[in-house]
């Protein structure tokens, strides 16, 4: 029983030691990521709600998103594997842009 106990503890030792870069793994992840907005010019003069979201999520390959208005801060974290969509102040969309 001690065993156990002593491979458990070594393997949590172990990992809590192990260094992992967080920009690192981002970086990975970001080069693994492609986003395509090439076939997503059907969105444009639509509607920013949530069935139009998830298809524009679905069709350009990525996980990640975010709604942009007009009076909305856009924050600049750089995210190439992130969607962005643009609307109007009638939650209207724009444009759309991988970052």
């Amino acid at each position: 029983m001690h065993r156990i106990g002593l491979a458990v503890a070594m393997a949590c030792v172990l990992c809590a030691c192990s260094s992992v870069d967080p920009k690192e793994t981002a970086v990975s992840s970001a080069r693994t990521a492609k986003c395509d907005t090439s076939n997503l010019d059907w969105a444009k003069g639509q509607p920013a709600n949530e069935e139009n979201a998830r298809r524009l999520v679905r069709e350009s390959g990525l996980g990640l998103w975010r709604i942009i208005g007009p009076d909305n801060v856009e924050r600049a974290d750089y995210r190439p594997d992130r969607l962005t969509i643009y609307t109007d102040k009638n939650n209207v969309i724009q444009s759309l842009d991988c970052h």
